[in-house]
């Protein structure tokens, strides 16, 4: 009885401490790959108007959006038994657009319709990676900095024929935000070479901001007017890549 609990132990043990890597389960190089998958993206404008005859007021809305994407990604792993250590790249394509419209009424029965609309260029990211491998499988959580371009316009127009010969304004400002993005996700070594895997990320840009003058109503009293957006990405990804 004596021997088989130790025998089970040894095994256990055997298997707990981290050996060499095998064919299976070498994890370490360079690696290049692409993929594709589901994009959910929010768009989270607000609007805050600080004239002197509506001081402080604020609206806004969320305008949300699915999209396909399609994304290249390479990187370089260091294995130490079966913990993987990693740095990896990602550009990805698919992000879309998104508008809200606020309905803005002040004293004096000036209704003014305030439309935003922001889009979103091309998303890359540079990230490390930690995980766990178990044979031919990887489990593993990313964590990292995000970059995209930004653009955000506003249009304002009058609902009451209180802008004239002027039907509408226009306004915009665009910048490239930084962020952060985090996730996880399990990777399987269908060879040696070939690796398959799939994915989750979230991912905040933080937010565009701008002050504009509408020249057409009475400035100061209705300006200066203020827009920000928050841009949230949360994206579900399958991919393949090469090992070298």
């Amino acid at each position: 009885m004596v021997l088989r609990r130790s025998i089970f132990a040894l095994c256990a043990l055997s298997v707990l401490i981290p050996g060499p890597a095998t064919a299976a389960d070498d994890w370490a190089g360079l690696y290049v790959g692409g993929e594709t998958g589901a994009l959910w993206q929010s768009f989270d404008h607000s609007f805050r108007f600080d004239g002197t005859l509506a001081p402080g007021t604020s609206g806004g809305g969320i305008d949300n959006q699915t999209n396909w994407l399609g994304a290249v990604y390479g990187g370089y792993n260091h294995q130490l038994g079966n913990l993987v250590l990693g740095i990896e790249g990602d550009v990805t394509w698919g992000p879309d657009e998104g508008s809200d419209t606020l309905l803005f009424r002040v004293p004096g029965d000036l209704d003014d319709t305030f439309t935003a609309l922001s889009r979103l260029g091309t998303l890359s990211s540079i990230r490390g990676r930690i995980g766990l491998a178990w044979d031919r499988a990887l489990v593993f959580a990313t964590a990292g900095v995000a970059f995209a371009d930004v653009a955000t316009s506003v249009t304002v127009a009058s609902t009451d024929g209180s802008f004239g010969a002027v039907p509408s304004l226009t306004f915009s400002d665009s910048d490239r935000l930084t962020g952060w993005t985090v996730g996880g996700g399990i990777e399987y070594a269908l060879s040696s070479n070939w690796l398959a895997r799939a994915e989750y990320r979230h991912t905040d840009l933080g937010d565009l901001s701008f002050s504009f003058t509408d020249p057409v109503l009475l400035a100061p009293a209705y300006a200066p007017d203020h827009i920000s957006t928050d841009v949230t990405l949360d994206d579900v990804r399958v991919g393949i890549a090469y090992k070298f």
